[in-house]
């Protein structure tokens, strides 16, 4: 009877260290996959914030582009303004010129 309660005792220590490797090996199984999930979900959110990235800088550009066109156009309307008025300005003291000779 006590060799039948020693051979059981080594029994359940041998399932039990063959139940606790698999549970290391299981536990080193998930911890893995987990490290490689967490790389992959890495390595997409680099990506998404890359091309979220691009996107923002298009769109500053496109706006850059707007706002330049916008002031090259300002800038005409302002030149052709002050060039009529130097040129009105430009025949009046020439006339005055003329009628200071005369």
């Amino acid at each position: 009877m006590a060799q039948e309660t020693i051979d059981a005792i080594r029994e359940a220590e041998q399932q039990a260290a063959v139940a606790e490797e698999e549970a290391a090996r299981t536990a080193k199984q998930i911890v893995e996959e987990a490290k490689k999930n967490a790389a992959q979900e890495k390595a997409q959110m680099i990506q998404n914030a890359r091309r979220a990235e691009e996107q923002a800088l298009e769109e500053a550009l496109g706006q850059c582009r707007i706002i330049l066109e916008e002031a090259a156009a300002l800038e005409a309307e302002e030149t052709a303004r002050l060039e009529k008025e130097v040129s009105g300005k430009r025949t009046r003291a020439v006339q005055a010129v003329l009628e200071q000779l005369l």
